[in-house]
């Protein structure tokens, strides 16, 4: 999924859209992402980057946010933000900063959409969502009492991806355990 996340940005900037590119990363770790993007991308540079604790972690939380593909999402997005694409990238997951009343999915799509609104004006620009496929959903799952994010970005500049495999493994949590 990276790779094709990746190939219909380069379309967007390559028909003069904005891209903004929105992660299923803690928004607590978006002052480590912009300090990685403005780096030079040096060795030392994506080792620091990936030294940090959700990065290194080996644990059974390891979900696939955290993986190569992910990093070279990151990665990819630097590099055009090097060669002066109109691109950006920020995280929204809200793990860490649920407030009383909202949940996960909720916080999720609040912080979507105000960086969307932020760009409402410019008919240019378009966000490309990336998200485990619960919060990019739609409509709720069986048997889910919440909401995902996906419900709530109602927005035709924002785009969310719920990928429905075809075969292949993949890295999710299910009831607690990632696998």
């Amino acid at each position: 999924m990276p790779r094709t996340f990746t190939a219909i940005a380069c379309k967007l900037l390559a028909a003069n859209r904005r891209v903004n590119v929105a992660l299923e990363i803690s928004k607590s770790d978006q002052p480590l992402i912009d300090a990685y993007l403005a780096s030079g991308g040096s060795l030392d540079d994506q080792k620091a980057f990936l030294a940090q604790r959700d990065w290194s972690r080996k644990d059974e939380r390891q979900d696939g946010r955290f993986s190569i593909a992910m990093f070279e999402i990151i990665e990819w997005v630097r590099l055009q933000k090097a060669l002066g694409w109109p691109i950006n990238l920020f995280a929204f997951d809200a793990s860490e900063l649920r407030t009383a009343g909202h949940t996960r999915d909720t916080m999720m799509a609040e912080n979507i959409t105000l960086v969307a609104a932020r760009d409402s004006h410019d008919n240019s620009v378009i966000t490309l969502v990336l998200a485990g496929n619960w919060h990019a959903s739609r409509a709720p799952r069986h048997g889910s009492s919440d909401d995902p994010a996906g419900m709530y970005l109602n927005m035709p500049s924002v785009i969310a991806f719920d990928m429905i495999p075809s075969g292949g493994t993949a890295w999710q949590m299910s009831g607690g355990r990632g696998g």
